[in-house]
């Protein structure tokens, strides 16, 4: 039979139909003895139960060839073991390996994380099952008096989205300012019916808008945003009080350009540790069951220290473990590839969006489109390396010197500072390091099963270096800090009439069946 020479290469990144051939082709790498649906390995063990030819001789001879044949098969077991050994070292090298570029071989959680992991959960499932009627007595702020509070900037001024108002709110007595979020009834109804939504379709989509609600008295971590406060009025506006930051966001400090380019001037450093604690959030949103579905820079709030929190869980859900999503809620612009695929998909659409807005701080440029951060074999673009840049540089400097040898000329003899790296780089130009390139890479694998998870995240080289448990309790002294107020700046002795942003309407007729969940 004549032998077929098979040539496997390495898996290209967002090659999903090369990584399933590859598995069919090279079969099970099981630790375990198994040979079935294995033809490499069924092969060997074929071969290796094989008996010796049976050879006729008298007593003394038979016991010598005993103990031959005995020899024999042990030798022959011992190569059979080696082939086999060497067969799965072969695949093994071939076999495509989740997060490539994840050096340490530990992914277990240290210690500490591993029991505030079990604390999360039991917390998170306990708050996510009290009713709302019991939020006043479980709440920081317990049952809101409105007395005690004031509307503390005008209507021009106040934040408006599509099913809320937020609203900058003062406790008279202790000076403190929240921020307010507040859904009415009649615009919810508003909504409801501009969508096109039939009354049989309110009870889930109603329920949709209050699961931020339980969200946000559930959630119990440093790095994420949660309710202080909850009530619902005689009309059934219902709303959450929150903690006002008053530097707002990452988004804010992007900047458009004269030439329409939006960049942001972070440094790796100050952008590294944002990352170790936006991965310590997603730690946290994905061991209590929840898939934030919205991860970009507008929704990383930055307080006075440069610490972050975790915010807007409009489109948040919990996912049960074995379970996909289907749904496609998410914004386009940070959309990880399998939500428009029928498979469904899970908590790597979060690591893939985070990776995006990695790739944006760190080379400090928004990107128009996914299509430009990618190179047409699918890896990440990182524009000009610094390797790649030596070598143009070398390049440059022998073509200078052949041209200075070939006109006889010393007045062009070439200094080895003389060249500008500028002129080879883009203006702006942002390199990250490699460990920095690694993790965003990973992060946009193609195939989500392939990038970082909460359980693997912080063991990446580019956050070697980071105490994590400080970074937790916040007791790291971070390298940058928020340099501009964005919030509206109330004065001592500024209040505005309550009734602007309490609705008085009377509940719609379509929603009188629903107020109990109000």
């Amino acid at each position: 039979m004549d032998s077929v020479e098979a040539t496997v290469e390495q898996p290209k990144r967002h090659d999903a139909e090369f990584v399933a051939a590859a598995c069919d082709f090279l079969g099970p790498l099981s630790g375990d003895d198994t040979t079935a649906d294995n033809p490499v390995k069924e092969a060997g063990a074929t071969a290796a139960k094989k008996a010796p030819p049976c050879i006729e001789s008298s007593s003394s001879d038979e016991n010598d060839n005993e103990d031959n044949n005995q020899g024999n098969d042990d030798a022959a077991n011992d190569q059979d073991d080696e082939d086999d050994e060497d067969d799965a070292d072969d695949m093994a090298e071939f076999q495509p390996k989740p997060q490539p570029n994840l050096s340490k071989s530990e992914s277990k959680m240290p210690d500490f994380f591993d029991q505030l992991e079990s604390e999360w959960v039991g917390s998170f499932n306990k708050r996510m099952s009290v009713p709302y009627k019991d939020y006043d007595s479980s709440s920081a702020l317990g049952k809101i008096n409105w007395d005690h509070y004031a509307l503390v900037e005008n209507d021009e001024s106040i934040r408006k989205g599509h099913h809320a108002i937020c609203p900058l709110i003062r406790n008279r007595k202790t000076g403190q300012l929240y921020r307010c979020k507040i859904v009415s009834c009649s615009r919810i109804h508003f909504n409801l019916t501009t969508l096109g939504f039939k009354e049989q379709e309110y009870d889930e989509e109603i329920r949709s808008y209050l699961l931020e609600r339980q969200f946000l008295f559930a959630f119990d971590h440093p790095f994420v945003r949660n309710g202080l406060g909850f009530f619902t009025d005689n009309n059934f506006n219902f709303g959450v009080l929150m903690e006002d930051f008053p530097h707002g966001t990452l988004l804010d400090y992007y900047e458009k350009l004269e030439s329409g380019k939006i960049v942001c001037q972070f440094k790796e450093e100050e952008v590294r540790m944002i990352a170790a604690q936006i991965i310590l959030a997603l730690e946290y949103l994905h061991s209590v069951g929840c898939v934030h579905r919205d991860i970009q820079a507008s929704n990383i709030l930055v307080d006075a220290r440069g610490y972050i929190k975790l915010t807007d869980f409009a489109i948040t859900t919990t996912l049960k473990p074995g379970d996909k999503l289907f749904s496609v809620t998410c914004f386009r612009y940070y959309a990880a590839p399998e939500y428009f695929s029928d498979k469904g998909y899970g908590y790597p659409v979060d690591f893939y969006a985070f990776g995006l807005m990695l790739y944006e701080l760190l080379t400090r440029e928004c990107f128009s489109d996914q299509e430009d951060i990618f190179d047409c074999d699918g890896s990440v673009d990182w524009g000009i390396l610094p390797e790649e840049l030596a070598a143009l540089l070398r390049e440059r400097k022998l073509a200078e010197k052949a041209a200075a040898t070939m006109q006889g000329s010393a007045a062009v003899a070439v200094d080895d500072k003389a060249s500008n790296d500028s002129q080879l780089l883009p203006e702006d130009h942002a390199v990250p390091s490699e460990p920095a390139r690694n993790f965003v890479d990973d992060c946009l694998i193609y195939e989500p099963e392939f990038r970082p998870d909460r359980n693997c995240a912080r063991f990446y080289d580019w956050f070697d270096g980071i105490d994590f448990e400080k970074l937790y309790c916040k007791t790291l002294d971070l390298p940058w800090q928020p340099t501009k107020i964005v919030s509206y700046q109330a004065k001592p002795d500024e209040e505005y009439p309550l009734s602007l942003i309490l609705d008085d309407k009377p509940v719609p007729p379509e929603l009188q069946p629903f107020t109990h969940l109000f």
